[in-house]
């Protein structure tokens, strides 16, 4: 997903690697995980935002980069103030995320990504207060809704089993990334995985 370049050689073979890709330069914003900061958001096209998420990640999968792999919500009113900003200036309706990192030197928003999609750990977003797809589904089918935000419960996401990263359980309750009742296939299928990484490092 990226190349972090500490000189103008490792930027220029960066460049040769990803050329057909469109590659972006963008500065990279000191601080670890735990300073990215994600809007949620599913904005109808008729009634604005109905479902805001507000949450950081707190692990990644990867060193400076790569997809969440423990996040929560908390609530900023910054994040959110300045993600639905952005939206409405780009007249964006639908689900969106809006990735910021809260540069530690002088404590700015600093703008990552837009995503025009759900991203990974949206999951959360039902469990704290407004579920993005369901209240999505539900205005798409002409619904009337009113507005849902979610909470500052720090109630957490993981991917609790992973082969290449080990384990990351966290304190009851959480969301689980992969396991759940109501579905258990996905969960034993992931586990057997990283049952046999562990046999096979030994």
């Amino acid at each position: 997903q990226a190349f972090m370049c500490e000189t103008v050689s490792q930027l220029d073979r960066a460049y040769e690697l990803t050329a057909d890709y469109e590659p972006m330069v963008q500065e990279f914003i000191p601080g670890g995980d735990e300073y990215l900061w994600t809007l949620g958001a599913y904005v109808s096209e008729d009634a604005g935002p109905l479902a805001i998420f507000s949450g950081r990640k707190l692990r990644q999968t990867a060193d400076n980069m790569g997809s969440c792999r423990v996040g929560e919500t908390v609530w900023d009113d910054e994040v959110v103030d300045a993600g639905l900003a952005m939206l409405r200036e780009l007249d964006f309706h639908g689900i969106a995320q809006v990735e910021w990192k809260r540069d530690p030197r002088d404590g700015a928003l600093k703008l990552i990504e837009v995503n025009p999609r759900l991203w990974q750990w949206h999951g959360l977003t039902g469990e704290c207060g407004a579920g993005v797809t369901e209240i999505a589904y539900w205005d798409l089918i002409g619904a009337e809704l009113s507005p849902a935000r979610t909470d500052s419960s720090r109630k957490r996401w993981a991917i609790s089993l992973m082969s290449e990263h080990g384990v990351a359980f966290q304190r009851p309750r959480y969301v689980d990334g992969v396991f759940a009742l109501d579905d258990p296939a996905p969960g034993l299928v992931n586990a057997g995985r990283f049952a046999l990484s562990l046999v096979q490092r030994s």
